[in-house]
């Protein structure tokens, strides 16, 4: 119900959904979900404050864990060997959870990623430096916890989201802030379809994001207000749709 309300939206935005996009003509059909292995990452040794994000690399040869004393681990994918320390954690470093790790849509080929973390920093790195303390920061967002980011489709924007319901959008060349889209002081009216203006944004802190695989410019959120939103980099308001998630 949710996939059909979603697809409505995107229709009536004027936003098409492909039939290539959604069919699987070139993958099997998906039969069942089972565990192929299982990796414990118990103890000290990873961090004992419990797993915010995994990312695998492109090549799916690394699987990246980002834990909540803020380190991120690599492990081999192949068999869960554990294979480096990328970014150092603990009491001493004062970091907070890794909430999100994305591999670069284009450099991500290299083995680069950015992450996020709660305390509001957008971090870079590579699977390639294996011996680092700290991954290098491109952004701060202080005070907001940012939660979320990802890559437009070119590479060329990343956006962020967090506990102060604001989206921003960065240029990926430079770091710089394109745009910050603010949050909403209100909460969304309880219907299936938002459309106001003072409604449109977001409500309450945001969880997901996401941009279209085949449009550079629409990318969409998700959050405590229980409103997935779609949004669009062309205009001002950002906002060009609102689906009320079913309960």
């Amino acid at each position: 119900m949710a996939r059909r309300k979603l697809e409505a939206a995107l229709a009536a935005s004027q936003i098409s959904v492909d039939d290539e996009e959604t069919e699987t003509s070139s993958h099997p059909p998906f039969s069942k979900l089972e565990t192929i292995r299982r990796i414990s990452l118990e103890g000290e040794k990873y961090g004992s404050s419990g797993m915010y994000s995994l990312q695998y690399s492109p090549d799916t040869e690394h699987l990246l864990v980002g834990f909540g004393d803020g380190s991120v681990q690599m492990f081999r994918s192949s068999d869960g060997k554990h294979e480096a320390q990328l970014r150092h954690g603990g009491p001493k470093s004062k970091a907070l959870p890794m909430t999100a790790i994305v591999f670069h849509p284009v450099e991500g080929a290299r083995g680069v990623f950015f992450g996020v973390s709660s305390e509001g920093k957008v971090v870079k790195g590579s699977v390639g430096d294996r011996d680092a303390v700290a991954l290098e920061e491109v952004a701060n967002e202080q005070p907001n916890q940012t939660m979320t980011m990802d890559f437009n489709s070119d590479g060329r924007l990343f956006a962020t989201a967090g506990s102060d319901k604001a989206v921003r959008l960065y240029d990926t060349a430079t770091y710089k802030l394109k745009y910050k889209y603010q949050g909403a002081d209100i909460y969304p009216p309880d219907n299936e379809h938002i459309d106001s203006s003072q409604t449109a944004r977001a409500g309450k802190r945001v969880f997901a994001l996401k941009f279209r695989p085949n449009d550079a410019n629409i990318w969409v959120t998700a959050g405590w207000d229980d409103v997935v939103k779609i949004w669009d980099a062309r205009t001002s308001s950002g906002v060009i749709r609102s689906i009320r998630v079913p309960m």
